[in-house]
């Protein structure tokens, strides 16, 4: 039962972040994140400023953070927000 529930998890999170490029981290260090704030020229979230020209659509309805070793790689930014 341990190993289904574990194989189970491993596949939801590999489906759930399948979309990310692979110029955004190949899936490694992109996450959802929900601390995103619309501001002047960009977007701000966990204590970075994203330039609007790194905006990206999501494939979700969620803001997405794709950072390495503190300088961001990707965002993206749900059609709606």
């Amino acid at each position: 039962m341990l190993v289904l529930t574990l194989l189970t998890t491993l596949s939801f999170n590999h489906l759930a972040h399948s979309w990310y490029p692979e110029e955004c981290c190949s899936n490694e260090d992109c996450a959802p994140v929900d601390d995103a704030e619309i501001v002047p020229g960009g977007f701000r979230s966990h204590g970075y400023f994203i330039p609007e020209a790194l905006a990206r659509p999501s494939k979700d309805a969620s803001y997405h953070l794709c950072q390495y070793r503190g300088r961001v790689i990707c965002f993206f930014v749900p059609l709606n927000g």
